[in-house]
């Protein structure tokens, strides 16, 4: 169909290939096809014919294409389309094997298996935030630091000791645990040397906040001005990194008899990292195409009729589309 659209509006044969990635001589034989008056179809070929019929794949395009195809099931595997399938004729209008299925989805990229999270966007303002952001990170002033908190760190304590590595054998931690509770945490991440600032909270209510971070800006000269990169959601926050870092290198799989051990291992490793390992994080993030992404998800949930898409979300949509289009 490109092809064939391509070459109707005149353009050359070099640019056709060069354009859709393909061979010339691939361009030259359906200009020949299309002059001939053939249509897309395949030629005859040798050998034995294909036992499934075209409409049988149009079925299982349009089935595997569908949100929820088995009833109830959000995630369903080849072996449960084979049975539901074969169980219901009616759907595709043709028996099928599981290596049957897994060919056709294997040939047209069908991957319904495979998601990944998104951040959806419903500040109105939401770019000038970001350009001023990204304008600190990749020209920050001599103090800049990215703050934000994490809460709700479960303290757990496993009911058996570890069994230590032996030869072959894997260390072996219990699944079982007791939980002692929570940690909350204010982190604040330096950027032009990567030394973090961390301090073990009691709640995380206002006026803790103001206080630990009043403590932070004690430990510089009064005479020197501090800039904050405050949350701004988690992907414009560069102490998300040292989270990150922080649950695989010190909280991961570990066990705490109480609060107050597991403050005191966070604590330990924020020295150690700031002795030892932290360096500054490079940002090259600059925001590009991340308009169009929000116009097209916007676009998609409308014409998709999506049903989850509420009122007040929506409005939150149109007043960013608004200042899209007037400022952007």
């Amino acid at each position: 169909m490109q092809i064939k659209a391509l070459l109707e509006s005149f353009y050359s044969v070099p640019f056709i290939a060069s354009t859709l990635r393909c061979h010339p001589q691939t361009v030259i034989n359906w200009e020949t096809r299309f002059a001939n008056g053939e249509t897309f179809e395949d030629k005859p070929r040798s050998g034995r014919p294909p036992l499934i019929p075209l409409e049988a794949k149009i079925r299982l395009t349009a089935f595997y294409c569908q949100h929820s195809p088995l009833p109830g099931c959000s995630r369903w595997s080849i072996r449960w389309a084979e049975k539901y399938l074969n169980n219901h004729l009616n759907i595709v209008g043709f028996s099928m094997s599981r290596s049957s299925l897994h060919r056709y989805l294997m040939a047209h990229a069908l991957k319904p298996h495979l998601w990944k999270y998104f951040l959806p966007i419903t500040d109105p303002y939401f770019f000038e935030k970001m350009e001023n952001i990204i304008w600190l990170y990749l020209n920050p002033p001599k103090y800049l630091f990215s703050l934000d908190e994490c809460t709700g760190l479960q303290v757990l304590e496993r009911i058996a000791p570890d069994l230590d590595a032996d030869g072959k054998l894997l260390k072996l931690i219990a699944f079982e645990y007791k939980r002692h509770g929570t940690v909350s945490l204010l982190s604040i991440l330096e950027i032009a040397h990567g030394i973090v600032y961390t301090d073990c909270i009691d709640d995380h209510t206002s006026v803790t906040i103001i206080q630990s971070l009043k403590n932070h800006i004690a430990m510089y000269d009064p005479s020197e001005t501090l800039h904050y990169i405050l949350d701004n959601y988690s992907s414009h926050s560069t102490i998300e990194i040292w989270f990150a870092i922080l649950k695989q290198k010190a909280l991961k799989g570990e066990s705490f008899s109480s609060v107050t051990a597991c403050k005191e291992t966070i604590l330990n490793f924020t020295d150690t990292y700031n002795a030892e390992f932290s360096h500054p994080f490079e940002w090259s993030y600059t925001g590009d195409g991340l308009h169009e992404k929000v116009v097209s998800r916007l676009t998609k949930w409308i014409v998709a009729e999506s049903t989850g898409l509420r009122f007040k979300f929506f409005e939150k949509q149109l007043h960013l589309m608004t200042n899209l289009v007037n400022n952007y």
